[in-house]
């Protein structure tokens, strides 16, 4: 499986798999330093008060802090560009499977949400390692890019 440029049938040149993978670290990192002492804080306080009230719904309801995070860091992008901050310092951007810019709706509901979502909860949660080993099929989508419709292009 090479890495190299693939033209897809619009003249689009996908990203590559590092272009991507540089993207998503430079993404988590940015988030992690958002995220991490909200979560820690929240996470300790609240297990020495109630440790027993640690559920999945808790789990789901940090998720959706992580979500609202990320739209904030990247909404405007997402809604402008179709890309995150990694997106953008890569070069790449999101679009659909006609070679359209991805909405935000699309972006943001069928392909960020389900596995945001999925991530919580136990057991189902290695889903998003099944997501990101379809990046080593021929076409570089991930199950979220089929889910959504879209793929992630090179900006020219």
């Amino acid at each position: 499986m090479d890495d190299l440029p693939q033209e897809v049938p619009q003249g689009e040149v996908l990203a590559s798999r590092k272009d991507r993978f540089l993207a998503a670290l430079i993404d988590s990192i940015i988030g992690l330093a958002v995220i991490a002492p909200v979560i820690f804080g929240t996470t300790i306080l609240g297990n020495f008060r109630h440790p027993e009230t640690r559920d999945l719904l808790t789990v789901e309801m940090s998720d959706l802090f992580g979500l609202g995070v990320i739209l904030i860091l990247n909404g405007y992008l997402l809604a402008t560009r179709a890309q995150t901050i990694g997106k953008r310092a890569m070069g790449i951007r999101i679009v659909n499977h006609d070679g359209s810019q991805a909405s935000f709706a699309t972006v943001v509901l069928r392909r960020m949400v389900p596995f945001q979502m999925l991530a919580g909860v136990p057991v189902v949660n290695y889903l998003a390692l099944v997501d990101v080993l379809f990046i080593f099929r021929q076409d570089r989508r991930c199950l979220h890019d089929y889910l959504a419709g879209t793929r992630v292009v090179k900006i020219r």
